[in-house]
């Protein structure tokens, strides 16, 4: 400018200074402050002109009595920014694949600094970029996956993301900023996000949606594909959109999963011979089978605590009790005994399991005993042998081997509950309209089937007592 006592100055402010008092030395030496007048040039701020740099001029000394307008040189250094990715069709309405992304919409973006960032350097990008997988950032390899995602379902009521791997090393606190679209909806609301303090120096943070977190999963969330974001810099209370001076925006695709029924089954042998001459009883022997966290490790089964087995090593829930095998288990079994054999059945899912068919090969060399139960509490008006015994919802009764009416009364909305046993080379299908009954490979020495029709899911051990049970059936070796 020409002013015949004023001096102009101007610099590229990507330090991010932004005011200025009293005597400051400047790039061209001491300067008076007052008065002063500022005047900012291109995009630092969310609204900016977009050319993804600024420059700030400053007058030092009477503002009013300037006469031309300032000439800028041309020494403005371009500025890196990272944007998100999620879907952004340009549309006025947000939905599931519309979201508030590039540049030209307003969406997020942060000047790249090395001091702070979330995993590995953000690779810069124009704002144009977005696609579906959410991925589309990723010029120069992923700057994405510093956070990892367990399982979210419909059925959960908190989500925790923990050690999300964030890079701090300015001297001031950082801030986390995460949003779950948990609605769908196309926008991430304000019920919908965490937020963590990452103190200087800190190389992790956890973000986590709870009540005792005073952000709960919202009530209305949904089921199936959705997307999340994350905002990450020097600024506190950034919200989804718009741009800030340092930092790394993420964003992700994510699948929140429909509840699902879960069915556990844990084999034993529990006698041989019982009742009979040379019984052997194993109710009091416990195996612990596999690795930990197997379907006989799982606590909702009743009883406890776990009980340390008598065979093998580790603990096992207390309901299921038996061996294995007889000869891991220093068992002699000759022609001519009778093996008992018990698939004990836990509900272990996030819903009730429905329409549940528990089948079972007779073992080879073995001849299933048709009235293994015929003396035990019968469970209907069926006429025929008892081979199979059941235990559920407190109560214990015998079934016929064929669909002749012996049920109980279900636990949900089907049929009731029955037993069958199929011989060799019968499918059990056949019995099940529209169903393709899975006994773990071909019937080829008689196979039994129990309908256990609807288990609701435990909400604890053994609570309640329709969601576990046990099947018992023999075998006589040949």
């Amino acid at each position: 400018q020409n002013s015949t006592i004023d001096t102009l100055v101007f610099w590229d402010d990507f330090t991010k200074l932004s005011s200025i008092g009293g005597t400051s030395t400047l790039p061209d030496g001491n300067l008076s402050s007052s008065p002063a007048a500022r005047h900012n040039w291109g995009d630092n701020s969310a609204t900016g002109f977009g050319n993804r740099r600024f420059i700030d001029t400053y007058v030092y000394g009477d503002s009013t009595i300037v006469t031309s307008a300032a000439i800028i040189g041309p020494n403005d250094t371009p500025v890196e920014r990272d944007y998100g990715d999620a879907p952004d069709t340009g549309a006025a309405t947000p939905d599931i694949t519309n979201y508030t992304t590039t540049e030209s919409q307003g969406g997020p973006s942060h000047i790249i600094v090395p001091e702070l960032s979330i995993g590995t350097a953000p690779d810069a990008d124009d704002g144009t970029q977005q696609n579906t997988d959410a991925d589309a950032d990723d010029a120069s390899g992923s700057d994405e996956g510093a956070i990892t995602f367990g399982a979210l379902s419909l059925s959960d009521s908190d989500y925790i993301l923990s050690n999300i791997a964030v890079t701090n090393t300015t001297s001031d606190p950082a801030y986390l900023t995460g949003w779950i679209d948990f609605d769908q909806s196309g926008t991430f609301d304000n019920d919908e996000l965490a937020t963590a303090t990452v103190a200087a120096g800190e190389t992790t943070a956890t973000l986590e949606w709870s009540g005792t977190a005073t952000n709960p999963i919202p009530a209305d969330v949904v089921s199936g594909t959705t997307y999340a974001r994350f905002r990450y810099g020097s600024v506190s209370g950034l919200g989804p959109t718009g741009g800030t001076i340092d930092g790394e925006v993420e964003d992700y695709q994510i699948t929140i999963d429909a509840p699902a029924p879960s069915l556990k089954l844990a084999k034993r042998m529990t006698a041989l011979n019982r009742g009979l001459t040379g019984e052997q009883l194993f109710d009091t022997s416990f195996v612990d089978t596999g690795t930990a966290n197997d379907d006989d490790n799982a606590v909702n089964w009743p009883g406890s605590p776990p009980v340390a087995v008598t065979i093998g090593s580790g603990t096992v829930e207390s309901y299921i009790a038996g061996i294995v095998d007889g000869s891991s288990s220093g068992v002699s079994v000759s022609p001519g005994d009778e093996i008992e054999y018990t698939i004990s059945f836990l509900s272990d899912g996030d819903v009730a399991a429905q329409d549940v068919l528990i089948c079972d090969r007779i073992p080879a060399n073995t001849t299933f005993v048709s009235d293994a139960f015929n003396g035990s509490t019968h469970a209907g008006p069926g006429t025929g042998p008892r081979g199979i015994l059941l235990n559920f919802n407190s109560v214990e009764v015998a079934l016929t081997n064929a669909d002749d009416g012996d049920e109980i009364a279900d636990t949900g909305a089907n049929d009731g509950v029955g037993g069958y046993y199929f011989p060799a080379g019968v499918d059990p299908s056949t019995a099940f309209p529209g169903i393709t009954v899975n006994c773990g490979g071909t019937n080829d020495n008689g196979a039994i089937v129990v309908d256990v029709s609807d288990v609701p899911f435990a909400t604890g051990e053994g609570t309640p007592a329709n969601s576990y049970g046990f099947v018992r059936f023999r075998a006589v070796v040949d």
